[in-house]
């Protein structure tokens, strides 16, 4: 998961982000060609700045609801290994019972990242549409 997220970042930066960066830098030099004032060049700074400031948002945004969401999941497995072990009021002198609950739990963490990983190619488009959709300077 790590470097399927690792990947999708990296696409994000080399065919999105990288080519608005240069963008927003060739906006920026044009500011300090101008002769305005101290104040309308940073107004021009900061409003060159905009599109890029709104595509990392976009990633930020995405990459943090797809964590919480695994999270929670992973949440999810814990509580449901804490219940069974509370419920069947496992001791933890009982070791093939609290093996059993461990192996439940890896499975739950397993079936937690395969479904989040099913996840990615939607997240990757969305974060890419939307991408697209900010204008350059």
């Amino acid at each position: 998961l790590q470097e399927t997220m690792q990947r999708l970042m990296a696409d994000c930066d080399s065919k999105r982000i990288r080519p608005l960066s240069k963008s927003v830098f060739l906006c920026q030099a044009k500011c300090c060609d101008s002769g305005a004032s101290q104040e309308a060049w940073q107004q021009c700074l900061e409003r060159c700045s905009v599109p890029l400031q709104q595509s990392k948002q976009v990633v930020e945004s995405e990459i943090a609801q797809f964590q919480h969401r695994l999270q929670q999941c992973a949440q999810g497995c814990q509580q449901e290994a804490q219940n069974t072990i509370q419920d069947k009021q496992i001791a933890q002198t009982d070791q093939a019972a609290i093996d059993k609950v461990q192996a439940k739990h890896g499975s739950c963490i397993t079936a937690c990242f395969d479904e989040h990983m099913k996840i990615v190619p939607t997240m990757t488009k969305r974060i890419d549409d939307n991408l697209k959709k900010i204008k350059a300077p």
